[in-house]
């Protein structure tokens, strides 16, 4: 038997080697420049084995830092798999507080957050320790599973596992999505920059919740801005694997691989989970946050309200429509504890409450103190945002959708799949929900089962606030989980003794499998149209691929529009990751629309671009087309007549045009 001794020496050696690992690959890494634009060969193999190992570093360490967290909480009744997934939402949301204290505090250096990592290191260690001695056991438990799986599970395995592995791939090329250019990317490089956070009313999105932004800048401070991409895909993973784990227990087990292969079956979830956005950060903490509550209602303990406290605490610290889910669950809370009297309704709103506020107060708090507005610069304004400002970006943000009649209400879950385009705001073309969710229609006519009928008022609710709001489809990412579990439970529910119900079921689960194809189809489709995997293993420069995949990108490479003095502004375009301070992006898509709309004379343009430190314009006809889809105001319009008609009068003059991108300059 061991000795005190030994154990104690045996943890400290537990303690140590993750610790020494860890800094040991952070010296190795900073080391090492990032790729240039135009290298190829072995340096982009070295760089995306590189981002690879600090991702799984990073999981690692978020895994054991949150499984430690859940011990103290001694949370009751989690399995193996929701104690994995839980970890690494608390691990990961606690790395992301402390990078938000280096930055309230002028800290944001490479320094300082390798300092964290390390510090993560030193409380993961045991886990990770655990972890990985533990991976054999599991691994053969997978094997167990999988040889008792049903053939068509094992198909939909085989997909999902290839889905998976292209998702990787496509994560693994340069940023190239629209709003990790324009703000998930920025405000991390702007603020690792200025070593603090600060406020920057221009951009307005870098002001809000940046709880897994703050994650992104783990990878930027040692200049790789793919590992954020990657950090997002691993959300994905979490949000697959929690509508797995949450199907084991509402649906039998042979069947319960239905949930998670209907949830992959979104067209467009595997692409945008290889993005660097944070939609399915914060679709996770919301989820997770929701199947603790549930488990709370089945169970009544208590502790599991602390934990989906901490869980939408992250969400709303993620963005700001988390603040809708807390408001539902909040509501459910308190209504389930209405029956043991006022006191314990206080009591349990406290436990689930105080966690949450404490996770998502710093955002919220700084928001206040800078702008006077928590959530600035929505509803009411702030400093740089006028009536006329913000009236214009709240006219663009309720433009999506087909109406807001009453009829059009009734008829949102039909318009979503046959009228898709005008609610999708990225890859709208294919951007609609499962096509196997509409089965939920039948949960009324099944034997229901109370916690899921939970999920589903929840998500129904979610449903309604977000028809109320800016009616954009991913913004419906934190429901797709329940939808997936409310249709797979239907599946199971069809009476397969009765006359051709076996059938139907097994044709409902042989389409599950088929619409597999579909995501699969659009990845490869993506990863051939974008050149990525040429890109990732060096065939390919990244200036090659960011020419073909980012609009505009050659045209700042072009001699006549670097020779304009001063800056270029981009009309209707928030992306200015790749060429700022040389351009100034409109992440407002209309803010510059409305001014120019304003002039009418040569002096009066001149003037005003001297004012934005600006000499020339730059548009993308693709954007024009999409954002006159969404502007009732006829900002854009008004502009764009407005450049065709000072061009007319000789004050424009057009220096650049290469496909869909115009550059034009003041003429001399």
């Amino acid at each position: 038997m061991e000795g005190p001794s030994t154990r104690s020496t045996r943890r400290l050696i537990d303690h140590l080697i993750p610790t020494l690992v860890t800094g040991a690959f952070l010296l190795f890494r900073a080391s090492f420049a990032p790729r240039g634009l135009d290298d190829v060969g072995p340096a982009a193999l070295r760089d995306a084995g590189m981002s690879l190992a600090f991702w799984l570093l990073t999981v690692l360490l978020g895994m054991g830092v949150g499984e430690a967290v859940l011990n103290r909480l001694h949370v009751p009744g989690l399995r193996r798999l929701e104690i994995r997934l839980y970890s690494f939402g608390l691990g990961l949301g606690a790395i992301s507080l402390a990078i938000t204290a280096l930055g309230l505090t002028g800290l944001m250096t490479r320094i300082w957050v390798s300092v964290v990592l390390v510090c993560a290191a030193w409380i993961a260690g045991p886990r990770i320790v655990g972890m990985l001695r533990g991976a054999r056991p599991d691994l053969r438990s997978i094997a167990v599973r999988w040889r008792e799986a049903p053939p068509l599970a094992r198909i939909a395995g085989v997909l999902a596992a290839v889905i998976g592995l292209l998702a990787v791939a496509q994560a693994l090329t340069p940023p190239w999505d629209y709003d990790g250019l324009m703000y998930h990317l920025v405000g991390p490089r702007m603020f690792l920059e200025a070593r603090r956070i600060f406020p920057y009313p221009d951009n307005w999105y870098v002001n809000g919740p940046f709880s897994v932004e703050m994650l992104f800048s783990i990878g930027m401070s040692f200049g790789d801005d793919v590992l954020p991409k990657l950090i997002h895909l691993g959300y994905g993973f979490v949000l697959v694997g929690a509508t797995y784990s949450a199907a084991r227990r509402w649906i039998p087990e042979d069947r319960a691989w239905l949930a998670p292969a209907i949830l992959l079956t979104v067209p467009t979830l595997p692409i945008f989970s290889a993005f660097a956005y944070i939609d399915l950060g914060w679709s996770s903490y919301e989820f997770l946050a929701l199947l603790a509550v549930v488990l709370w209602w089945e169970s009544r303990s208590d502790r599991l309200l602390l934990l989906a406290g901490l869980m939408i605490g992250w969400a709303m610290g993620s963005k700001y429509l988390g603040l809708e889910g807390c408001a539902l669950l909040g509501m459910l809370i308190m209504i389930v504890s209405l029956r043991d009297g006022v006191p314990a309704m206080v009591r349990r709103g406290l436990i689930f409450g105080v966690p949450a506020l404490g996770v998502a107060l710093p955002w919220y708090l700084k928001n206040a103190v800078w702008f006077g507005n928590p959530v600035f610069p929505l509803y009411f304004g702030g400093p740089g945002w006028d009536a006329t400002r913000l009236g214009l970006y709240s006219a663009y943000l309720d433009s999506f959708g087909v109406g807001r009649t009453f009829l059009d209400y009734l008829l949102l879950p039909v318009n979503i799949y046959i009228r898709h385009v005008s609610f999708g705001a990225v890859m709208n073309r294919i951007d609609m929900p499962s096509l196997l969710f509409p089965l939920i229609i039948a949960y009324p006519l099944t034997k229901r089962i109370g916690a899921m009928s939970i999920l589903l008022v929840i998500a129904l609710g979610r449903f309604v606030l977000w028809a109320a709001g800016s009616q954009q489809i991913r913004f419906l990412f934190p429901i797709y989980p329940v939808l997936a579990l409310g249709a797979a439970h239907v599946i199971n529910r069809i009476r397969s003794n009765a006359e051709g119900g076996r059938l139907i079921q097994m044709g409902l689960q042989s389409l599950t499998v088929g619409l597999l194809v579909i995501p699969l189809f659009y990845q490869s489709l993506s990863l051939l149209q974008s050149s990525a995997i040429g890109t990732m293993v060096g065939a390919t420069s990244k200036r090659a691929f960011l020419e073909a995949n980012v609009a505009g990108f050659r045209a700042f490479e072009s001699p006549v529009v670097k020779e304009t003095q001063g800056r270029t502004l981009l009309l209707g375009d928030g992306r200015d990751y790749y060429c700022s301070p040389e351009c100034t992006s409109d992440p407002d898509h209309f803010r510059w629309a409305a001014a120019l709309g304003r002039l009418e004379t040569c002096a009066s343009v001149r003037d005003w671009m001297d004012s934005v430190d600006s000499r020339a314009i730059m548009f993308n006809l693709q954007d024009i087309d999409f954002l006159l889809q969404h502007d009732p105001a006829g900002v854009l319009t008004s502009a764009v007549q407005q450049i065709q008609q000072l061009r007319a009068d000789g004050c424009l003059q057009k220096i650049y045009e290469d496909g869909s991108i115009r550059v034009f300059a003041l003429a001399e």
